[in-house]
């Protein structure tokens, strides 16, 4: 006669190595999709190309570049404006980045409540 509780804890003992095992899995993608991203550049202009910002998939700044002809304008005011509204629109494009490259990288794992992905 078999032992139900014996069986349920073999059962129970084999779902938890496979969930081990998709967790490692998860683990080395999410290491991959880090190293992918220091590399990735991400590329914002405002004005009409006046403003360009450039960020790594990061968020780390690698360069503003602004139009010589923005400044000999002297419009202080709207050089602000349109750093903000290029580094705005760098970092949005980048959190777009990052959400569909962890939605990638965590295809196949269960839903886990609270975890973002």
């Amino acid at each position: 006669m078999k032992n139900p509780l014996k069986s349920s804890l073999k059962n129970s003992f084999s779902q938890a190595k496979g969930l081990m095992a998709q967790m490692n899995e998860f683990k080395k993608k999410m290491a991959d999709l880090d190293k992918n991203l220091e590399e990735t550049v991400v590329v914002s202009k405002a004005g009409e190309g006046l403003v360009e910002v450039t960020l790594s998939g990061k968020g780390k700044v690698l360069s503003l570049k602004i139009d010589p002809s923005l400044v000999a304008q002297n419009d202080v005011g709207m050089l602000e404006d349109l750093i903000v509204v290029a580094f705005r629109n760098a970092k949005e494009n980048v959190d777009e980045l990052v959400a569909a490259e962890t939605e990638k990288a965590s295809a196949g794992l269960p839903k886990i409540p609270g975890m973002p992905f």
